[in-house]
């Protein structure tokens, strides 16, 4: 009966069509064999004196074996599951479903080595997270009309960098995005009008920028009063 459902599973999926940002992984579940005729049993071989299963070498004897899940999810929550083979993470999984996957897709996924050399054996694009990096912010960004989901190890927000200038139009000018023009000093186009901080024209936006702004504005002010009053 669970063979059934994994071969309608697998005929449901047949056109399958995953695009985009395609995140890919291998879970690996315990299977057991109760019930299973002994003629389709795993087997065990003697190799260098040692007892090691047939399809399962590298673990241990008592290590019970693992049915591999093949999954990927594109950037439209497209999923592709397919119950692939008893045993490792391996490239034969990964190139045996890349029927499925788009050709300009770009693969995420993490640093193991069997991904690592699909992706180079099929020439596609990737974004990696390193093995070492075990937790992992994914957020969603968005670029036009697609969403994006990066990999990074943290995220720094940018606030207020849209202008709310125009109440004081028409004592300073405006540029093209909304910001205050002055010259060096700081001083706009009305005399005796200084402007500092995010809200002037400048290339740099930062702290320090801004307290510059603010001492340059400042002695111009003074320098200003002393030579009107």
């Amino acid at each position: 009966m669970i063979h059934k459902l994994h071969k309608a599973g697998e005929k449901s999926q047949d056109n399958a069509h995953l695009t985009g940002d395609v995140e890919m992984d291998c879970t690996f579940l315990p299977i057991s064999f109760k019930g299973t005729r002994p003629k389709n049993m795993i087997r065990k071989s003697k190799r260098r004196g040692k007892h090691k299963r047939a399809i399962h070498k590298n673990k241990t004897e008592n290590e019970e074996p693992k049915i591999c899940i093949y999954t990927a999810i594109d950037h439209k929550d497209n999923i592709l599951f397919k119950v692939s083979n008893i045993g490792g993470e391996r490239i034969s999984t990964y190139k045996k479903y890349d029927k499925y996957i788009d050709r300009k897709a770009r693969i995420i996924g993490d640093r193991c080595s069997s991904l690592m050399r699909y992706i180079r054996d099929t020439n596609r694009s990737s974004d990696i997270v390193p093995a070492d990096k075990k937790d992992q912010l994914i957020f969603t960004t968005e670029e036009g009309k697609e969403n994006r989901k990066v990999f990074c190890d943290g995220l720094f927000v940018a606030i207020g960098l849209i202008p709310e200038n125009s109440a004081f139009a028409d004592l300073a000018a405006l540029d093209e995005r909304g910001y205050l023009s002055s010259d060096e000093t700081c001083l706009t186009k009305t005399p005796g009008i200084f402007v500092a901080g995010d809200c002037r024209a400048k290339a740099v936006r930062q702290i320090t920028t801004a307290a510059s702004d603010g001492t340059v504005a400042a002695l111009a002010a003074c320098r200003y009063l002393n030579g009107n009053l």
